[in-house]
């Protein structure tokens, strides 16, 4: 009997940590990739902005770097202590700030776009911002009162803590994507390559918010309904890496839509002369023939420019 229950112990506490580190890895590989994508695509963002991705990456590498720690700890350091699992390591604990951080700084970049977009509305912006402070706030105490006992059985005495980081995470992203596609659905028109860069967008958005929330969802249900094992820590590892991943997937779309919008991507794009200051969008492609020039699509639109909807910086 006492081996079934140190197989069980090690199955619901190493194995779910080893689950949450093969989970984070992959989500990692899609982040370097899509920060080198980035970064390759030459943008011309600010470059304040282009250092806050770099640092990103390198704070989620940090939080892969934890990960590991407190694997190899398990696993190689305490080799054959079946009860080293059931103790915190200060990697993992170093973790609860460090997701909070990540988040915060993701969610703040996509208000930056909601400030703008939104015409500087400070309202919608704070009540973002602070629920995303919540949940700063909240991770900072439960990472101090966790490491006065770091044992594992012992965190769910901190529930009001952890319940305030998973509200703030799903009241952040929530707003995030619900304020973003209301924002794009006001800029609807007649042009339907417009529309189309919209919609796609607007997908953009509600998986910013959908994919990240259901992720807290998730990790809350199994806190709750499984006290005595470690599977929800496979959706907590996963929350900010997801997080980063939907901000660079958003910046890499740039291209595509403004190829979308434009139409053909192999044609020549150029700004002309805007009528009026509101004129937001003025675009022409030339098809270069033998002996001529045609003009073979121009759109104007004063309602929408595609690197005001796209670009957050």
């Amino acid at each position: 009997m006492a081996t079934s229950g140190s197989e069980h112990r090690m199955d619901s506490t190493l194995g779910a940590l080893e689950i949450a580190l093969m989970v984070e890895l992959v989500l990692y590989g899609v982040t370097s990739i899509q920060t080198y994508a980035y970064y390759s695509a030459g943008e011309r963002d600010p470059h304040c902005f282009k250092w806050m991705i770099g640092l990103l990456w390198l704070l989620d590498t940090l939080h892969q770097l934890f990960f590991c720690h407190g694997l190899y700890t398990y696993t190689i350091i305490e080799f054959g202590n079946v009860l080293a699992p059931l103790t915190e390591t200060w990697s993992i604990i170093a973790n609860i700030p460090l997701n909070a951080t990540m988040d915060a700084i993701v969610r703040s970049m996509f208000c930056h776009r909601i400030w703008k977009f939104s015409g500087k509305n400070w309202f919608l912006v704070s009540t973002i911002m602070l629920s995303s402070f919540v949940e700063v706030g909240s991770g900072i105490a439960f990472t101090v009162r966790n490491a006065r006992n770091a044992q594992w059985a012992a965190e769910h005495a901190l529930s009001a803590e952890f319940y305030g980081i998973v509200a703030g995470s799903i009241v952040a992203d929530s707003l995030i994507a619900v304020s973003q596609v209301m924002l794009l659905r006001k800029h609807h028109s007649e042009f339907r390559r417009t529309n189309s860069a919209l919609h796609t967008l607007m997908l953009y958005s509600i998986n910013t918010g959908l994919l990240t929330s259901l992720c807290a969802l998730m990790m809350c249900v199994l806190w709750v309904t499984m006290p005595d094992n470690l599977v929800y820590v496979v959706f907590y590892a996963a929350l900010p890496t997801l997080l980063l991943n939907a901000l660079l997937a958003t910046l890499n779309a740039r291209q595509e839509l403004r190829e979308l919008i434009s139409g053909n991507p192999e044609s020549i794009t150029f700004p002309l002369l805007s009528t009026a200051p509101s004129s937001s969008l003025t675009s022409a492609a030339v098809r270069h023939e033998p002996g001529q020039q045609e003009l073979v699509d121009v759109q104007v639109s004063a309602e929408i420019k595609i690197d005001d909807l796209s670009r957050i910086a």
